[in-house]
């Protein structure tokens, strides 16, 4: 397992929890309620219901994770304020791993 260091406030920006709660009117479809983040060898994308960004980060894996928007939102509130967290992905468990100033926190992913 292997740990990645990226800026809190950049990560906490991108996961930031849309603002709109419906589509607007004379759009079809609905807005999704999870996040997707995908670890490549040189960048995260976070891909959030009403917006995707990439940060540029060196993951050294190829992997896939998908949560509830809210849920990843009001979690990282929770984390003590530092310039970076730590993420990792636990493959057996199929986890994700935060930590920032010696808290951690697992969020399980979601089908």
């Amino acid at each position: 397992m292997q740990f990645i260091k990226v800026p809190l406030a950049e990560f906490l920006k991108t996961t930031a929890a849309p603002k709109m709660k419906r589509m607007p009117k004379g759009v079809k479809g609905h807005i999704e309620k999870h996040t997707i983040l995908e670890f490549h060898p040189n960048f995260l994308v976070v891909d959030a219901p009403t917006q995707s960004n990439v940060i540029q980060v060196k993951c050294g894996c190829r992997e896939t994770f998908k949560i509830g928007s809210q849920h990843l939102y009001v979690t990282l509130q929770k984390l003590p304020k530092a310039e970076f967290a730590e993420l990792a992905l636990d493959p057996k468990t199929n986890n994700l791993i935060v930590r920032c100033d010696g808290l951690e926190i697992k969020l399980v992913e979601e089908k």
